[in-house]
């Protein structure tokens, strides 16, 4: 199974340290990362999680705040 996930849909006010402290909560994080627009530095809405089990991160909905993540496997991404 690919362990490195896109997560797609997080709020803008939603930083790398705020995505890493929710989704610690479906298992152990190796990497993760909010992508930021270089111009502004402000979010883009995605990014990318690599997690030692994805199972438990592809299975169920998440809502760190006012709107669902996408969560998918690289692995289907591209």
């Amino acid at each position: 199974m690919e362990r490195k996930l896109v997560v797609l849909g997080i709020p803008w006010e939603v930083d790398t340290d705020g995505l890493r402290e929710y989704m610690r909560k479906f298992g152990e994080l190796e990497d993760c990362v909010v992508m930021k627009e270089r111009s502004t530095g402000r979010s883009r809405g995605f990014g990318y999680v690599t997690e030692e089990d994805a199972k438990n991160a592809l299975s169920g909905e998440y809502f760190p705040g006012s709107r669902m993540l996408g969560v998918k496997s690289m692995r289907r991404v591209t």
